[in-house]
């Protein structure tokens, strides 16, 4: 079952909290409901739940492993990407600006955040999903209550199986440039390795540099 999300409407955020954020993830939460309460319908297995992500895709399976709000959804998970853990995240307060740049470039930009909700659910979708202006993953104190990298470091995880992957010649979205290792801390990523050792499993894994192109002709 693929689940598509809108990355940058999908996250809006007002700055004073009317709309929290992650909107998306829990788009993605609603739909893990359905699964698990539909899937044996069609023969799979409630059990063997597996969600996994690239890209975007990858840091929202992350998320979730690490969501209290998504505990016993699933069972396993695969972030095929530049996972996850970003060191910090904003938190809505923090996102005015990303609130006001969004809300003028479709003629709603007002100081009464009702006015510009109620600007904005007059809009037509389409010109929504063109405004150039995409919202990160927010700290919203419930889908996640913390910075993800402080949950995973206390162990607040959902004991899940979970497979990280990268391709060592990942773009860098912030950056436009390819980075020459999965997971360099430098780019506000946590290695995928150093990420499973603090599993709350206890279980320790050991990783190795993935295979690049340059086995196949290419560089």
């Amino acid at each position: 079952m693929t689940v598509t999300t809108a990355s940058g409407l999908g996250y809006y955020t007002t700055a004073k909290g009317q709309v929290n954020g992650n909107l998306a993830l829990l788009d993605q939460q609603m739909a893990l409901k359905w699964v698990r309460d539909n899937i044996e319908r069609f023969s799979g297995d409630v059990r063997r739940i597996t969600i996994a992500g690239e890209d975007a895709g990858s840091e929202a399976v992350s998320l979730h492993v690490i969501s209290p709000m998504s505990s016993g959804l699933f069972s396993s998970a695969i972030s095929f990407g530049p996972t996850m853990v970003q060191k910090h995240l904003p938190r809505p307060g923090d996102l005015g600006e990303l609130s006001a740049e969004f809300a003028g470039q479709v003629g709603c930009q007002s100081d009464s955040e009702s006015s510009v909700l109620s600007c904005l659910r007059r809009k037509d979708a389409r010109q929504l999903n063109a405004v150039n202006v995409s919202f990160p993953f927010v700290v919203d104190g419930a889908f996640l209550p913390d910075d993800p990298l402080s949950l995973w470091n206390r162990s607040i995880a959902n004991p899940v199986n979970y497979v990280i992957g990268c391709r060592s010649h990942d773009t860098d979205p912030g950056e436009g440039q390819t980075t020459q290792r999965c997971h360099e801390p430098e780019h506000g990523h946590v290695r995928g390795g150093d990420l499973l050792n603090r599993h709350p499993t206890g279980r320790r894994v050991t990783g190795q540099e993935p295979t690049t192109d340059t086995r196949y002709g290419r560089p």
